[in-house]
């Protein structure tokens, strides 16, 4: 994805940060005749579907492992990006209520790493690969460039400012980025996150942009490859 392209999607994301729906929209899909001991939630980014052939492959690479994927799609238009961690919640809930004694194990991409993130919070997954994360959350906005923060603090009612990292450590987090991700993913704010978070992981994924190409599947299904079997 282009700078340019990057910094307009923040804009959409700004855009409808503030939508109030009556309820939260969003859907899980999965084979209900795979095994459900142990799930793994996957988590599309912003524009994106679970239906995009990407994400179809990542979903392969966790079945391959004994991990049953879960393809959560999210109406972001309707629901909004204004409070991902009352989405998180809903998801959270459905969760417990559909794989009540299922272990956990979380995938997002982009805007979909960032509510995959709020909900290691309360999921507390095994494992969680998380890619690309946008920087939505208080802590990333000084590792940004300057037109991109002033664009921040001009807009008074920016809901992410609500969003933070939670004081555990990131055990069992693992980041990916691409070597040629996102303009709004910089080497300070990469840093930045790894002491924040001293017990995540970090993968630097070569010749990948912020897209699910060929160069990010491949470190993908490395890292999935890493997980112990259920």
């Amino acid at each position: 994805m282009s700078g340019m392209r990057s910094i307009w999607f923040l804009l959409l994301a700004v855009a409808i940060a503030d939508a109030a729906p009556e309820r939260l929209r969003f859907s899980l899909k999965t084979d209900p005749a795979a095994p459900h001991g142990r799930i793994v939630l996957i988590i599309p980014g912003l524009g994106q579907t679970t239906s995009d052939p990407g994400y179809h492959a990542v979903g392969g690479y966790y079945a391959a492992r004994g991990i049953t994927p879960v393809f959560i799609d999210i109406d972001w238009w309707g629901a909004g990006l204004g409070d991902l961690a009352t989405t998180a919640a809903g998801i959270e809930a459905e969760v417990k209520t559909t794989y009540r004694d299922a272990r956990v194990c979380l995938f997002g991409f982009s805007f979909g790493a960032a509510l995959a993130y709020e909900l290691s919070r309360s999921l507390h997954p095994s494992d969680a690969l998380l890619c690309s994360l946008s920087p939505v959350f208080a802590e990333d906005r000084p590792d940004q460039r300057f037109v991109v923060r002033l664009f921040l603090q001009c807009a008074g009612r920016f809901a992410f400012d609500r969003l933070s990292y939670a004081h555990d450590e990131g055990k069992g987090l693992t980041f990916l980025y691409g070597d040629h991700d996102s303009v709004l993913i910089t080497p300070s704010l990469i840093e930045h996150r790894k002491t924040a978070l001293p017990r995540s992981k970090v993968v630097m994924v070569p010749e990948a942009c912020h897209a699910l190409g060929p160069a990010y599947l491949r470190a993908i299904a490395a890292a999935v490859r890493e997980i112990p079997r259920p």
